[in-house]
């Protein structure tokens, strides 16, 4: 029986260049907003994979320290050897991270937080690890996505989640395609939040919600220009973003 860790171990689950380049659209919208914050010194990707958005970041900040984590040891043996210039490890998430208090400008958590049993450990976390006025850019699959609510209200799954480790459960089909695609191994994904919900569970443990983007998570051709449309909503698109800051702490 395939466990959770075994799966991670995937190649194809876990983030490669090659996951990214089917994500294009979050990734590049990613990349925008960081482009509009102060320039991070210290930045962290938690649930990095083989470290490739992390690469991307330490060439865009060649003077920044960059880091990365992630629970597949597959993933981070490619990632030293690809990308020599970021710090990567393994660690796992839901464990207390192997960081000092306020050490860090900006945390990445990319596609990562729908796979975590320890949701509240992660963000506590996070918070914890990020210097006052730090940033955390948090992306997710929608529960309460245009297509779920369709799909809901028809009795059927909603997109994205995903009841077992070793197959793939179909949710619709769709002009003669069955998604998500059967010949794709599951991405371990243990819970989906809404944009509402996971807001909230930010602000718990002391962040300030600074955006909400919408994202277009749908990546087949057929649906692609319709899923397009709904990321102007984001309540209603496929995936969100959303741009989180520790407050500062005046100790005068």
């Amino acid at each position: 029986m395939q466990t959770a860790q075994k799966l991670y171990e995937t190649s194809g689950v876990y983030g490669t260049e090659e996951k990214y380049d089917a994500a294009g659209d979050r990734f590049r919208a990613m990349l925008t907003i960081i482009d509009t914050l102060p320039k991070p010194m210290r930045i962290l990707d938690v649930g990095c994979g083989t470290g490739y958005f992390s690469s991307i970041l330490k060439a865009k900040y060649p003077d920044s320290v960059v880091h990365g984590f992630d629970v597949s040891t597959n993933a981070i043996d490619k990632g030293k050897k690809l990308y020599p210039d970021v710090a990567l490890q393994v660690a796992d998430a839901e464990k207390a991270f192997p960081y000092f208090d306020n050490d860090f400008d900006l945390v990445i958590s990319g596609e990562h937080v729908a796979h975590l049993k320890e949701a509240d450990t992660y963000i506590a976390e996070i918070y914890r690890i990020l210097k006052p006025s730090g940033h955390l850019l948090i992306t997710t699959p929608n529960l309460s996505s245009w297509l779920n609510r369709m799909l809901m209200f028809c009795g059927m799954t909603p997109y994205f989640m995903e009841p077992s480790f070793t197959k793939t459960m179909q949710s619709l089909k769709l002009f003669g395609k069955t998604f998500p695609d059967p010949s794709m191994p599951p991405s371990g994904h243990l819970r989906l939040y809404s944009v509402n919900m996971l807001n909230f569970l930010l602000s718990i443990y002391g962040f300030n919600t600074v955006k909400t983007y919408g994202v277009s998570a749908l990546t087949h051709k057929s649906i692609k220009s319709i899923d397009r449309l709904f990321k102007r909503y984001p309540k209603l698109a496929s995936g969100f973003m959303i741009l989180a800051q520790k407050p500062y702490e005046n100790k005068t």
